[in-house]
């Protein structure tokens, strides 16, 4: 496939299930604690609350979220992933793993996706089937990275087709069965950083493998985000969209 830049992708899909950003994953996991202890938590707000629901995560990786998930929330995901060493890691944490949507037998009132509808071509056919795993009146949760025009070399590296716009992501949403609950801008300060890696990351240390940039951005920079984000700028920027829908019952 050729992205909108023009340059060619290697896609992961279910015949090429190995996923190529592994070493950023692993960089993202060691790096980025509190960052992803915040998108658990919202994530979990879908839940409102409520105990032993049936949760879902499509595109679990090496089990980061639905770790957390579990242990704040003491409610264990079922997970879905294609690439095998993440599958492997998934079992050994005792996560129950199917690598398809149509293996899935189980209906749930949430699921959710973090950073992972941006690896899939037609993400649309993806959204239908999530909407037909749900049940009455159940939850789709999304997070994506935003913002075309901080596509960089990295999104490349790692397999994305694309990263979204707010009404993009929105209509397709909708086009999938789904009402919008809420559609808001995560990370302004994000953006800066965005661009710091597309502008110097290549010829630089400063990229998002590198473990001891992403610690002094968790500790240092994404706190001061969040009160960016709940005081002003979730509604007008951020490098990451995350949507709330529910399932339209016909």
């Amino acid at each position: 496939m050729i992205n909108n830049k023009g340059k060619k992708l290697t896609l992961q899909n279910e015949r090429r299930a190995t996923y190529s950003g592994t070493e950023e994953l692993i960089a993202i996991e060691q790096g980025l604690k509190k960052y992803s202890k915040y998108i658990v938590h919202q994530i979990a707000k879908a839940g409102k609350g409520k105990l032993n629901i049936k949760v879902l995560e499509f595109g679990a990786g090496r089990g980061q979220l639905a770790e957390l998930f579990k242990d704040y929330f003491d409610i264990k995901p079922i997970c879905i992933e294609i690439d095998p060493s993440c599958i492997s890691i998934l079992k050994n944490k005792g996560f129950k793993v199917f690598t398809s949507t149509k293996l899935v037998r189980t209906q749930f009132d949430l699921i959710y996706t973090s950073n992972v509808l941006e690896h899939i071509e037609n993400d649309i056919e993806v959204l239908k089937n999530l909407n037909k795993l749900l049940a009455p009146n159940g939850v789709l949760v999304i997070y994506v990275p935003a913002l075309p025009i901080l596509f960089s070399n990295f999104d490349l590296k790692v397999g994305h087709v694309r990263r979204y716009n707010k009404n993009e992501l929105m209509s397709k949403v909708k086009t999938a069965g789904f009402r919008i609950d809420d559609c808001f801008w995560n990370d302004s300060l994000g953006v800066i950083l965005s661009i710091v890696v597309k502008l110097f990351g290549q010829k630089s240390s400063i990229n998002i493998g590198n473990v001891k940039l992403l610690k002094f951005y968790d500790n240092v920079f994404f706190p001061i985000s969040k009160v960016f984000d709940r005081v002003f700028f979730k509604r007008i920027i951020g490098k990451n969209l995350f949507v709330y829908a529910t399932k339209l019952n016909k």
